[in-house]
């Protein structure tokens, strides 16, 4: 006589199948977004690559590597992966802070300058929006343009004060500005991200920060691996 407890049980064993296969991959997408799985070799080319980008790119010289904050590093897993410099015009004297990384995309695409400044002694001026430069040399059948997200932040006490941001994030092809950066990269391990901060007088200061995107971007092109 057949058992009655073989369909049943049959049908507990592709329960436990189903939820430890979604398991599975709930823990690999959460692991590549975080890094929880640890740097690829191909990351780690990245970044020392990056930290190839000329100290002097036309009129603009950097005189010197600046460090991020150990907590930034160690939160954001970009140590050995991440550029901080001050690029000062030789002719204009124009100074802008570059600050270029490649990590893990869950960690990195989230810490916009919206996110991270908002809470010091600056207000947002207003809404962000995207600006496009015009690449160079578009690789066949890709984008023409990078595209950054814009925003100005004026100081509380000085009204004249104040910081213009580009920021950006790359898979290693073009520079682009999405609303959903977590979920538009999700697919990839590590991704870059891009911010020039220009401080100064209200009029003129985003100006700054594009005169250098602009002479700038075909250089770091250069220095960009394709992300995994």
């Amino acid at each position: 006589m057949p058992s009655t407890k073989s369909a049943p049980s049959s049908s507990l064993f592709v329960g436990i199948f189903i939820v430890a296969v979604l398991t599975l991959a709930v823990t690999v997408y959460c692991g590549n977004l975080t890094g929880r799985f640890g740097n690829s070799h191909k990351q780690q080319e990245a970044g020392k690559l990056l930290k190839e980008l000329p100290m002097t790119i036309g009129d603009w010289v950097a005189e010197k590597e600046e460090l991020l904050p150990k907590t930034d590093v160690d939160q954001l897993e970009i140590e050995n992966g991440y550029i901080c410099r001050r690029y000062r015009n030789s002719k204009s004297h124009s100074e802008v802070f570059l600050t270029l990384m490649v990590g893990p995309t869950g960690r990195i695409v989230v810490h916009t300058p919206e996110f991270c400044f908002g809470g010091k002694n600056y207000t947002k001026e207003e809404g962000r929006t995207p600006v496009s430069f015009p690449i160079v040399a578009p690789a066949a059948n890709a984008p023409t343009d990078d595209t950054f997200w814009q925003v100005n932040f004026i100081n509380k006490d000085i009204q004249a004060d104040k910081i213009s941001f580009y920021y950006g994030v790359s898979t290693g092809q073009t520079w682009v500005a999405v609303e959903n950066p977590r979920s538009e990269f999700s697919r990839y391990r590590f991704v870059y991200k891009m911010q020039t901060e220009a401080l100064g007088a209200a009029s003129g200061t985003a100006d700054v920060a594009s005169a250098f995107l602009t002479d700038a971007l075909p250089t770091i092109h250069k220095h960009l691996l394709a992300c995994e």
